[in-house]
């Protein structure tokens, strides 16, 4: 499942923090700026990768009967290079086909949650749990669910035990991090960002969410190895150049 936990922490998270660190505000509204090319630029890499996926698995639904194997995969590449709705019309399809089919709920949740449907996220992570209680990525939409609720709390709840059922998933560790930045943890959260790197030092996300969450805490110093670090996995990435470039401006009267 795609990272989801770095829109939440900027778009909610930020503001306040710079208000408690005392950060000007311009940096907060750069960084926000800054994570959504992140994601952009995330998707749009992912696009020529998937484009063969769709052609095979166009094909193979032409040619054989009803699938929802097939469904649900033709509706992962197209979720993967950002066409949602194409996507939720065939995991609709696979779940017409097998409704207690787990991976196809969850995607469907993932899919909805992108779209900002996410009362229907939470219900499809929900469905997922009940057939499949121990499914960290279906505990880690929930709460991420449940974090765009505002249920901080709850959220939090959720991601533990995704992390629990898989410790040694960084996605999950990465968006643990954001939850706990929306509850005011940065410490924590910190720490959690910094675990993701442990088990993915190639997780980019990782490193622009650490260097984003460090640069609005006042930290631009020490945000700017991580951005030059995502820029080393993704040397075309504008979002990270920026995000230095951002790092490097709040430095400049100091210099």
């Amino acid at each position: 499942m795609p990272s989801i936990g770095l829109f939440i922490a900027l778009v909610f998270g930020l503001a306040d923090i710079a208000e408690r660190r005392r950060v000007a505000p311009w940096v907060s509204a750069a960084i926000a700026d800054v994570v959504l090319l992140v994601l952009a630029t995330l998707t749009n890499a992912q696009i020529h990768r998937w484009s063969d996926s769709f052609t095979l698995f166009e094909h193979a639904l032409a040619v054989t009967p009803p699938n929802a194997a097939i469904e649900r995969s033709l509706g992962y590449a197209l979720q993967r290079s950002g066409r949602l709705d194409e996507a939720a019309a065939h995991f609709e399809k696979a779940l017409q086909l097998t409704p207690d089919d787990h991976m196809s709920l969850l995607y469907m949740g993932v899919c909805r949650f992108y779209q900002g449907r996410v009362p229907e996220a939470m219900e499809y992570a929900q469905a997922a749990i009940r057939l499949q209680p121990d499914a960290a990525k279906a505990h880690d939409l929930l709460g991420m669910s449940l974090a765009m609720q505002n249920r901080n709390e709850a959220a939090l709840d959720e991601m533990r035990r995704a992390v629990k059922l898989a410790p040694d998933d960084a996605e999950i560790r990465n968006d643990l991090g954001a939850a706990l930045v929306r509850l005011g943890r940065i410490p924590e959260a910190i720490d959690q960002f910094h675990e993701a790197l442990r088990l993915n030092s190639n997780h980019a996300p990782a490193h622009a969410n650490l260097g984003a969450v460090l640069l609005a805490s006042g930290k631009a110093q020490e945000s700017i190895p991580e951005f030059e670090a995502a820029l080393r996995l993704d040397p075309k990435s504008k979002a990270a150049a920026d995000g230095l470039r951002q790092a490097q401006a709040q430095l400049s009267p100091q210099r």
